[in-house]
């Protein structure tokens, strides 16, 4: 039986470092350590594997570090929406900050649904982020953000993690939705990942579509959150699931929104 070439071999393992199995057997293998086992893991990971990993397709590296992320931690961090007492008192002052502003909150996501991508829209002022949050405790909705990795540097990772950030390395598109694919694959629990397709609070004639290909890629629904300043009203819902063609899916998804006023509306473009 004539042997694999080296060539044919670094395929194959190219091949399974790209698969699903791979990152289950990561998230198997770290469920049974301790932590401070997954601490030297991963410490061991990034000293000596470092010159492996260079030599990796970039696809893979950004599925190894995501899964090396998610190993150290087998289900997602307490957050802000997690950890007791704060979230009742968060929760309190979220719905007085709403009722006195004179908004409501509705549409719930279903309680089967543990995992999404969620879209938060319209994005045109500071002031959204305030509303989703206040919202999202209103709801009782552990929300989940991407952040640039630079904003986790000591002392402000364990705050910035805390309040729900994922750290990414933004500098590459690709890599950001491969590993977001990744991270909400392997992770454990519930995980609503909220990102805003316009990228920016500035009007813009063309979504980002990084939303979509992350939801296609992990097999979860997206979650149409939104902030309707012309009714005064937030909610998560209705879901949309997928169907891999883009072309079809995003006007259907615009068109939901195409009502909803943010609050610089002539920022806000649907059409």
């Amino acid at each position: 039986m004539t042997r694999p070439s080296a060539d044919e071999r670094l395929q194959a393992q190219l091949e399974y470092l790209r698969s699903d199995d791979h990152l289950r057997e990561l998230a198997s293998i770290a469920a049974e350590l301790s932590p401070e086992e997954r601490l030297a893991q991963a410490w061991a990971m990034s000293r000596s594997g470092a010159a492996l990993r260079a030599r990796l397709p970039e696809d893979v590296r950004a599925r190894i570090e995501a899964a090396r992320h998610m190993a150290c931690s087998p289900t997602m961090q307490r957050t802000m929406f997690t950890t007791p007492v704060v979230r009742t008192v968060f929760r309190a002052v979220s719905v007085l900050f709403l009722k006195l502003a004179g908004w409501r909150w509705e549409s719930e996501i279903p309680a089967g649904v543990t995992k999404s991508v969620l879209i938060a829209a319209p994005h045109t002022s500071n002031w959204d982020v305030v509303y989703m949050l206040t919202v999202a405790f209103a709801l009782r909705t552990e929300l989940f953000w991407l952040g640039k990795k630079q904003l986790f540097r000591f002392p402000f990772g364990g705050v910035m993690k805390w309040m729900g950030a994922i750290p990414v390395n933004r500098d590459k598109s690709t890599n950001l939705v491969t590993a977001s694919v990744a991270a909400l694959k392997s992770a454990q629990g519930t995980v609503h990942l909220a990102l805003s397709p316009e990228g920016t609070r500035k009007r813009i004639d063309q979504w980002k579509t990084g939303f979509y290909y992350i939801a296609v890629g992990a097999g979860v629904p997206i979650v149409l959150g939104y902030l309707d300043y012309g009714r005064k009203v937030g909610g998560f819902g209705p879901l949309f699931h997928p169907t891999g063609d883009l072309a079809v899916d995003l006007p259907a998804i615009k068109a939901f929104y195409a009502p909803i006023k943010g609050k610089n509306a002539d920022q806000f473009v649907t059409a």
